[in-house]
């Protein structure tokens, strides 16, 4: 359990953020709120600092707080950034990425355009016929309801097609 010191937690004998408080720090003067200053060792370089009471609470409370000490290995170890060329590496993956989805959606669409293409001209002696065969039946009076539409036309069978199309051409169709 710690203790206080003119209404603040004390520190002292506790390990806060990889530094164990040793002693409040007599001879540096206290802060302007009057909270002290603690002496501390870094638990990996073994290197002595001051932190006051702010900094000690700040990393009890779950701040991230380094050593002071700059060549401090634990302060290394805790550089998790990215480098430039890591962060370039990546943004480059993901362009050669987009690219070949792009690459790959323009392959799709080449290959569904060529498939219609190929479609519509073997529906093409199909359309020339039941275009014939409309014809026919509108110029002889037939209601618009009875005439078959292209899907019901495909679907009749080769040989009333090709029974009908001899009725239509026979007749000037």
């Amino acid at each position: 359990m710690p203790g206080f010191i003119r209404n603040f937690r004390s520190f002292v004998g506790e390990v806060v953020a990889g530094l164990r408080v040793r002693s409040i720090a007599s001879e540096v003067r206290p802060n302007r709120d009057k909270s002290p200053n603690y002496d501390a060792q870094c638990l990996t370089c073994k290197e002595s600092v001051i932190m006051s009471q702010a900094q000690l609470a700040n990393a009890a409370n779950g701040v991230i707080t380094l050593c002071p000490n700059h060549t401090c290995p634990s302060r290394l170890r805790r550089s998790e950034g990215e480098t430039l060329s890591q962060i370039r590496a990546r943004e480059r993956a993901a362009e050669r990425e987009a690219q070949r989805k792009a690459a790959e959606a323009r392959e799709r669409s080449a290959q569904r355009a060529a498939k219609a293409a190929a479609e519509n001209v073997a529906l093409a002696p199909f359309r020339a016929d039941w275009h014939d065969y409309c014809l026919y039946q509108i110029d002889h009076n037939v209601p618009t309801a009875e005439i078959l539409n292209f899907q019901r036309w495909m679907s009749i069978g080769d040989q009333a097609r090709t029974r009908i199309m001899q009725v239509v051409r026979q007749n000037g169709g």
